[in-house]
């Protein structure tokens, strides 16, 4: 799931490069093809040989293992493309046999942050509706990808509400 509009050109980057390496290799290119219940990024298949390519913008073992265990049952390989220039923790035991792919492709850098003023009433009442859905995280921060979602909403409510005061 691609959250971000800078993380959604990487993505399809790393889609893009990881079809070229796998025509380069003689494989025909399926996009988005189902799989075990599940959808991976990209399958090379070539005769009776299926590669499949899942690729991580911002990778995390926990979801790359998961999706090995998926996929891996209907694929003869399985390679998690990245960016070249992501960093990944130590690779945990379970993820030994996993195949890591770093890609010529830079990691989304992150917006600067949008300051916009609005009522407290209204900010307060939207940041309590994305803790209910995200949780607390570090004695109640939220999470970056909640805090990306407040800021979109609170510009785009800054605007609906020029709009209705005639501003």
């Amino acid at each position: 799931m691609v959250r971000t509009l800078e993380g959604g050109e990487c993505h399809r980057k790393l889609m893009d490069l990881s079809s070229d390496y796998l025509r380069n290799q003689g494989y025909k290119v399926v996009f988005q093809a189902s799989i075990n219940n599940g959808r991976i990024d990209v399958i090379g298949i070539k005769g009776e040989e299926k590669v499949g390519i899942e690729c991580q913008v911002r990778p995390s073992w926990n979801i790359m293992i998961d999706k090995a265990e998926r996929y891996s049952s209907g694929l003869t390989r399985f390679i998690v493309a990245v960016p070249k220039d992501v960093k990944i923790a130590a690779r945990p035991e379970k993820a030994r046999a996993l195949e890591i792919m770093k890609l010529d492709v830079l990691k989304p850098k992150p917006k600067s942050r949008l300051l916009v003023s609005l009522p407290d009433d209204v900010e307060r009442k939207f940041r309590n509706r994305v803790k209910e859905k995200f949780g607390k995280a570090g004695g109640g921060a939220l999470s970056i990808a909640a805090t990306e979602a407040i800021n979109e909403w609170l510009k785009r409510e800054a605007w609906k509400n020029r709009a209705e005061k005639g501003g």
